[in-house]
């Protein structure tokens, strides 16, 4: 591998863990948007979908963060605590989420002039 190629990976692994890390919340309810889910599925659908590794730290607050601001409902099931994304969540989701407002967004960031 070259140079600049192990540079560019990095670059792109720095920017795809801060890119996941930053929009959590968002990918964590339109993936789960029907299904309940634990801190474990979600740190395996992050891993999974976006080849990034986040701390089950990282993951476990935004979860109860997520919770306190009624995006998730959890409770206890045996030893592990089940979410499900909330009618409020299923609403923010579906604000952000629009393909036009996320193209334009992102045109503003990522092109220059």
């Amino acid at each position: 591998m070259s140079g600049n190629l192990a540079l560019e990976l990095g670059i792109k692994r720095k920017f795809a863990k801060k890119f996941v890390s930053s929009l959590l919340e968002y990918a964590i309810l339109g993936h789960f948007e029907n299904i309940s889910f634990s801190g474990y599925d979600a740190l395996i659908f992050i891993r999974v979908s976006f080849g990034v590794s986040l701390s089950a730290s990282t993951v476990y607050s935004t979860l109860y963060l997520m919770e306190r601001e009624g995006l998730l409902s959890g409770a206890s099931n045996g030893k592990k605590r089940v979410f499900m994304v909330t009618d409020w969540g299923k609403f923010t989701f579906k604000t952000i989420a629009s393909k036009t407002d996320m193209e334009s967004f992102f045109t503003k960031i990522l092109v220059h002039s």
